[in-house]
């Protein structure tokens, strides 16, 4: 149960402070659960997370750049198809979250939906992977 814990605990902090953490980025679940000792299944990660959040009387109400990134890149296959070379989702997901913590620097930026800086950032993410690919 304390890794179960102790793995909840990282990834609500890791959904909060991943903008400001450089040059974290952000993990995946399933990355947090080959950190477990044992088999843990996705509902049981998402669970434990709840139960930590809803002990502290605490909701999220807030839509994370990461969550438009899996929307757009699972709604768009020919996208993947496109960009079906060695390792292009990691290399995207890092230059547009790095393009991501640049703009949150900026004042400026506020006046932008997140949805609409995560496009742009993952459009920007594409070319730089595609640049640095065929380079």
């Amino acid at each position: 149960l304390s890794w179960e814990v102790a793995l909840s605990c990282l990834a609500i902090s890791t959904k909060f402070y991943h903008d400001f953490l450089h040059p974290l980025y952000p993990i995946s679940m399933k990355e947090f659960m080959v950190l477990s000792p044992h088999k843990l299944s996705s509902s049981q990660f998402e669970r434990m997370q709840r139960d930590i959040l809803g002990f502290f009387d605490y909701e999220i109400h807030g839509i994370t750049p990461h969550a438009f990134f899996e929307e757009l890149w699972d709604a768009l296959p020919s996208l993947q198809a496109i960009l079906d070379f060695g390792r292009p989702r990691r290399i995207i997901r890092n230059e547009m979250w790095t393009l991501l913590q640049r703009a949150a620097l900026r004042w400026d930026m506020i006046r932008f939906p997140i949805s609409v800086l995560t496009a742009a950032a993952l459009i920007e993410g594409i070319v730089l992977a595609l640049a640095d690919e065929y380079q």
